[in-house]
């Protein structure tokens, strides 16, 4: 089980909490860290997580995927409604009261995780203490008493004035704190700080001013669909004449105005509304995740401003990428 929490679509969530690494001092057992297994069946919202996997893993689709997994939920209550207890490997085992409720039963007799590193349970056997060795008395030399020295406080003055007078000489000097003419700056009284200048010295320079020709070329390139155009600044259309323009923001504030939302799907798991995400992106589709809503994730394939336009797109993506895709207005 990669996962912390897996939840299995109608039926309940499995639920892996860390366990420490424990030492019994009474017994002398060693026991490795792991995961300790439980079950809440009232996780029976389904979050993508375990169809993904599953589909990933076997080759199939997600709808291939979906199916298999209600085929074998619905196997496992029928399972249990005729008293039959469901094993699972790994995990434990589960039974059904005669009042419907669930009662798990977790595996304790394997090391059910990479927490453990590998390692199994097993026990020290005590070391008994070294005997201490008696030190033979050593021979005590008697103590010199040391004699204090004098100090000279005067020189002491003079090594704490000494600086104090430099930067005193610094600030009068290399400052305009003192100077009518200078501007003054805080930062001036850092002597390890950069200098400014003290008063402002126009520059003997003249801006440039350079104009796009205004060409029907231009203009036709600027509204273009594609995210990058060409913007040729002369009309001899040369490598050396044209700049490429990035179109994203104009869409970008095109969409921000569409109240109309294609939905491809809902994820419990930020990192599963990711995926798609990426995976429509690559299909050619402007997607994002547009909210949270109830605990959900909602990923947006793209946004219209017109039903008629968004009509069109759901059936268009609902016969190649997502078919349970639906719209949402907002």
């Amino acid at each position: 089980m990669e996962h912390d929490c897996v939840i299995v679509p109608h039926f309940g969530g499995f639920i892996a909490n860390a366990v420490s690494a424990q030492h019994n001092q009474v017994t002398h057992k060693f026991t490795p860290p792991s995961r300790k297994f439980s079950f809440n069946s009232h996780l029976k919202h389904n979050d993508g997580l375990l169809i993904q996997s599953l589909a990933e893993k076997n080759g199939v689709t997600y709808q291939e995927s979906e199916q298999t997994i209600k085929e074998e939920v619905a196997n496992w209550n029928q399972q249990l409604q005729v008293g039959e207890r469901l094993n699972l490997e790994e995990l434990g085992s589960l039974h059904q009261t005669k009042d419907g409720r669930l009662i798990f039963e977790p595996n304790t007799s394997k090391a059910n995780s990479k927490a453990s590193f590998g390692l199994e349970t097993f026990h020290r056997m005590p070391v008994a203490p070294t005997p201490e060795k008696k030190s033979t008395p050593e021979n005590i030399q008697p103590a010199i008493e040391a004699i204090p020295r004098k100090r000279n406080w005067s020189y002491v003055a003079a090594a704490l004035a000494l600086p104090i007078v430099g930067y005193m000489g610094y600030v009068a000097t290399q400052t305009g704190l003192f100077k009518a003419d200078q501007q003054f700056a805080a930062a001036e009284l850092n002597p390890f700080a950069s200098t400014y200048c003290a008063l402002y010295e126009e520059r003997g320079i003249i801006p440039t001013v350079s104009t796009i020709p205004e060409t029907e070329d231009n203009w036709l390139q600027l509204t273009s669909d594609k995210d990058i155009v060409p913007l040729y600044l002369t009309d001899d259309h040369s490598e050396e004449t044209v700049i490429w323009v990035r179109l994203n923001h104009a869409k970008a504030l095109a969409e921000a105005s569409a109240n109309i939302h294609l939905i491809a799907g809902c994820f419990g798991n930020e990192i599963n509304a990711k995926n798609l995400v990426e995976d429509l992106r690559v299909a050619g589709y402007p997607a994002s995740i547009i909210d949270y809503h109830k605990g959900l994730y909602r990923v947006s394939a793209s946004g219209f401003s017109t039903r008629k336009k968004a009509e069109e797109a759901l059936s268009s993506i609902r016969t190649s990428v997502a078919p349970s895709a639906w719209l949402l207005v907002k």
